[in-house]
């Protein structure tokens, strides 16, 4: 009897287990892609620059801004041979030292040459990128107007040009009162020689008139 309960039992786990469906094997997730490296240097070339001498190129801070960040002052650990997840970077540099202008970014990887138009560079998966910015001192007082013809003190002194209403009273002549005839006066040529003339003709007159009149009393 025992027997005939025991194998009942047996067929009966054997039948849900054939009616249960099997569960799913497990599936091994997919590999991540090799992440890239990427590298920033600041290059500073030589030059008295700015008003506190010749720069370093640890003053400036770089940074590399896409899928992740990383930034920091060149030669740094946070910004050499960071390993990246591949996808485009946008590059940018900060801080520096006055009197420095920067030129374009320029990235190579293990093929050569990268594009980085609009600053933006690609790390592919796998690949070595390494971009270099470059900064330059610039001239002291480069884009100021200086020296003749602008007006302004140049190196050599020169002074700024004369008004031209100043240079017009200088030039002309003085009037009876001891005046200088001014230019906006609107005086004809002949002006002051008739306020000089008609007053002694005028004086002439007056005696005339007196010495005729003495003559008729007499």
């Amino acid at each position: 009897m025992r027997h005939r309960l025991a194998g009942t039992s047996t067929t009966a786990l054997l039948a849900l287990a054939a009616l249960c469906p099997a569960a799913p094997a497990a599936q091994a997730a997919p590999p991540s892609p090799a992440p890239g490296s990427l590298t920033l240097v600041e290059r500073v070339l030589d030059g008295p620059g700015g008003p506190g001498g010749a720069a370093r190129a640890e003053e400036w801070t770089v940074a590399a801004r896409g899928p992740v960040e990383i930034e920091g002052a060149h030669g740094s650990r946070a910004v050499t041979g960071a390993r990246v997840p591949a996808g485009d970077y946008r590059l940018t540099e900060y801080g520096g030292h006055p009197g420095y202008a920067s030129t374009l970014w320029h990235c190579a990887g293990r093929a050569g040459p990268l594009p980085t138009g609009d600053g933006k560079v690609t790390v592919a998966a796998g690949d070595a990128v390494r971009c270099v910015v470059t900064n330059r001192p610039v001239a002291a007082g480069a884009g100021r107007r200086t020296g003749t013809g602008a007006g302004l003190p140049g190196p050599g002194g020169n002074r700024a040009p004369e008004p031209a209403s100043a240079r017009t009273r200088a030039s002309a002549p003085a009037s009876p009162s001891g005046r200088l005839a001014d230019a906006g006066d609107g005086a004809a040529p002949g002006a002051w020689l008739f306020l000089a003339v008609v007053p002694g003709v005028l004086c002439a007159v007056g005696l005339g008139f007196l010495c005729v009149r003495g003559r008729l009393r007499d």
